[in-house]
């Protein structure tokens, strides 16, 4: 009350001073008003101007006044209202009234047992240690958030009329109808799972209103999971032996079209074997020159000692005939296979070119039929498998929520909230001078 009378009085000596400076201006300004009678409108227009200065430092002060005396809040008032208040509220509906939730935790793992080149895959080089069976756990990590497990989780278990049940508070549980993506934001925070890199490890955990149907959900996902690994590794084989069976179609069609132009080629030279055509004219070729040489020096030997008519002079005669006229025809066939569009020596190689893809063709054959055998063989092996940890747990107590710790988060949350408002309205308020 002192402190309301002595602004009192503050703005009546504020007026009184503004009312004495105003006069006092007026009577330097004219000396009429001292001597010459002046009217009641003279004085109002003389008046309006002091008053409206008056008025305008009235109403200023007074919103001055109403700003600095009546604030919203005071600090104890904020501290109560916006920090314990809430946190007080969150605590009530905690312990009174959130739907306790139970929560089913599993762990499993996706091994390989397929080998690797040197004891190293492409996965561990470039994963950094991540070992074979990495991008499996991947796989199975997003499968478990995907929409498609949920729907068929719930044609089984039926799980959104669980979530969405009415028995539990309106807070917690799913909308009665809810909308793909709110299905999904739900799902998220019903089943959390994460993956240990190092080990390969997936850690499940399953929140739910009944221990039975957390432990029902999480036994559901381990089973799909481990569908879904089996599925995978069924069309990794089934795509190893199709592209295996397909190598060997494209060997064989290979080799039989080299072989039909190797037949080709036999007919069109009328030889089986160039190489060993050629070698035998050569080898004939000389062994009747070194005849023919033979015999010719037996036959000058048997001129100097016998008579031209000599039977064994004959003799050497005629087999030097026979063997000349021998070589003359072997020659020829030298000459006309020389005179042929191709060569002999083109010929040959032409035949040793078909002869070299032909055997490399062999070789391709041979090695597709070994894959595609050892495919076979693998297909009907299980070379990713779902290893379970830990079995999914039936919870006996409820660990969601936390009521302490969800309290204390509150706490903290609307404290550092409080403190960043008080921060920009002071800022706001040093800046506008209220």
């Amino acid at each position: 009350m002192n402190e309301i009378n002595n602004n009192a009085n503050k703005d009546k000596q504020l007026i009184e001073e503004i009312l004495k400076k105003s006069s006092s201006e007026n009577k330097n300004n004219d000396t009429t008003y001292d001597t010459m009678p002046v009217k009641h409108d003279a004085k109002a227009i003389v008046a309006k101007p002091i008053l409206k200065e008056i008025s305008f430092y009235v109403v200023g002060n007074k919103v001055k006044k109403i700003i600095k005396k009546k604030r919203l809040f005071s600090f104890a008032n904020l501290i109560f209202y916006f920090v314990f208040l809430p946190t007080l509220i969150t605590f009530l509906y905690l312990v009174f009234w959130a739907s306790p939730m139970y929560i089913s935790n599993m762990k499993f793992s996706v091994q390989n047992t397929k080998p690797s080149i040197s004891g190293l895959d492409l996965a561990s080089l470039m994963g950094g240690g991540i070992g074979r069976g990495a991008h499996e756990n991947y796989v199975v990590l997003e499968f478990l958030q995907s929409l498609s497990l949920i729907n068929e989780v719930d044609k089984e278990l039926h799980i959104k009329d669980h979530y969405s049940s009415h028995d539990y508070d309106f807070i917690s549980r799913l909308t009665s109808h809810p909308t793909t993506n709110e299905l999904l934001k739900y799902w998220n925070f019903a089943v959390t799972s994460s993956l240990d890199v190092e080990g390969g490890i997936i850690d499940v955990d399953v929140k739910a209103y009944t221990p039975e149907m957390a432990q029902n959900i999480s036994k559901k996902l381990l089973a799909k999971s481990e569908l879904l690994v089996n599925e995978l590794n069924k069309r990794l084989q089934q795509d190893s032996i199709k592209l295996a069976e397909e190598e060997v179609k494209i060997a064989i069609a290979k080799v039989n079209n080299l072989q039909n132009k190797m037949r080709k080629f036999r007919e069109k030279h009328s030889t089986f074997d160039p190489e060993l055509t050629a070698t035998g004219m050569q080898t004939r070729i000389e062994a009747l020159q070194g005849e023919y040489t033979k015999l010719q020096t037996e036959l000058n030997m048997a001129l100097s000692i016998m008579s031209p008519n000599a039977p064994q002079v004959k003799n050497l005669k005629s087999s030097l005939a026979a063997v000349k006229k021998q070589l003359d025809v072997e020659n020829a066939k030298v000459a006309s296979s020389k005179s042929d569009t191709k060569t002999l020596s083109s010929v040959v190689a032409e035949y040793e070119a078909l002869t070299m893809d032909l055997k490399f063709a062999k070789e391709q054959q041979v090695m597709a039929m070994k894959a595609f055998e050892t495919a076979r063989v693998q297909g009907h092996a299980q070379t990713s498998y779902l290893v379970c940890i830990q079995e999914p747990t039936l919870p006996d107590e409820s660990l969601y929520p936390r009521v302490f710790l969800f309290t204390f988060y509150t706490f903290c949350g609307t404290l550092l909230g409080l403190g960043l408002i008080s921060l920009v309205v002071a800022a706001v308020r040093e800046h506008t001078g209220f």
